[in-house]
């Protein structure tokens, strides 16, 4: 995982999206707060602390690369240099329940969870990554170890470029990718077991919309899927069992900075948009809201957020800051709304259904 997936993962769901018990409160009706205070507090918290502890078990592998660029496309209207497809799914760890996954420019990951095992790795991460010859002349220099039919290495993370702590087993999933594999688990023998079980796959499902317009000042930072989670908060404020995200950064920020538009969509969400009330909405840093409808579909609209129920799908159309940061440029209501109305979306937003990342967003966004 890139720092750039690693500070929205972090800073969003620890700092922006760690709503206080009172802020929570205020999302409800006041009918049902009083009982949902004394029945949802400590179920909260217990589900903040597991997001938190699945956050920091992905941040183990994170890139210490944090000014890594990459070229963009060969020139006008040519695809990104880098994959636009995922290299795995939810099959690919047998065994395990796939809870996250991610691509940037400069690599992508995905996370699995193996709950009641005894003597196994509980938390898996694999990591895609097309190295550079630097990186490929220190992984070829660690420990040798078979994968398979292929030829691996075994050894510390760091070595390419990647946490600067933690054991991996890396191996070519073809001439230019490489995978690694990594766990909560000290067994370098389990480590080398769990990378024979791994089953690569194809998907170019990777983004969840296809977007019709976007602002010439915004260009590609990230997507990733968040799944089976107790109780997960997107980036557009609402709730739901996880979510999946398509981020933008403003040009000429830092790869550092926070997002200045998520097109998101949350998973099984907690609110009903069709019968929700203004008391129903999100709090934090929204509002006001007001009732109306985009392309056809019913919406909820606040000046930096758009909430919209595309059939199956809830839609979140969101420009926010880092609570205390005010850095962050944000984009118009006008401007959501002309983004929102311009979206095809996918009839699900389950892992497989979507878009190529490619068709889905403007070449110009990958400069």
């Amino acid at each position: 995982m890139t720092t750039e997936i690693d500070l929205r993962l972090a800073y969003r769901e620890l700092v922006r999206q760690a709503l206080s018990r009172d802020e929570l409160l205020l999302t409800m009706r006041p009918d049902v707060r009083q009982s949902w205070r004394r029945r949802m507090f400590l179920p909260i918290v217990g589900a903040a602390l597991a997001t938190i502890a699945a956050v920091l078990a992905v941040l183990v592998v994170v890139r210490a690369r944090a000014n890594r660029h990459y070229s963009g496309p060969a020139g006008p209207g040519a695809p990104p240099t880098f994959p636009t497809e995922y290299w795995f799914g939810p099959a690919s760890m047998p065994g395990y329940t796939l809870t996250s996954l991610g691509l940037s420019a400069a690599d992508q990951y995905a996370t699995y969870q193996r709950t009641g095992a005894r003597g196994t790795a509980t938390s898996v991460t694999l990591i895609g990554i097309q190295p550079t010859q630097q990186q490929l002349a220190a992984i070829t220099g660690l420990t040798p170890v078979q994968v398979g039919a292929a030829n691996g290495h075994s050894g510390a993370l760091s070595k390419a470029g990647l946490a600067p702590t933690g054991q991996a087993v890396f191996w070519p999933l073809d001439a230019n990718r490489w995978i690694a594999i990594t766990t909560n688990s000290d067994d370098a023998n389990g480590l080398a077991a769990l990378a024979q079980s791994v089953r690569p796959t194809t998907d170019d499902h990777v983004a969840l919309v296809k977007i019709g317009y976007l602002p010439a000042n915004l260009r590609f930072a990230y997507t990733a899927q968040y799944l089976h989670q107790p109780q997960m908060l997107a980036p557009d404020g609402t709730v739901g069992t996880g979510y999946r995200t398509l981020s933008f950064i403003a040009r000429g920020f830092s790869i550092r900075a926070h997002s200045t538009l998520d097109i998101v969509s949350v998973i099984d969400p907690f609110v009903n948009l069709a019968s929700a009330t203004i008391d129903d909405l999100p709090t934090f840093n929204k509002g006001p809201w007001q009732k109306t409808t985009v392309a056809g579909h019913l919406a909820w609209v606040a000046p930096h957020d758009v909430l919209i129920q595309w059939g199956s799908v809830q839609i979140g159309v969101s420009s926010s800051q880092v609570t205390g940061d005010n850095s962050t440029p944000l984009l118009s209501k006008t401007e959501l709304l002309k983004i929102a109305a311009g979206l095809t979306v996918a009839d699900s937003n389950a892992v497989g259904h979507g878009y190529a990342l490619a068709t889905a967003v403007p070449d110009s966004a990958f400069d």
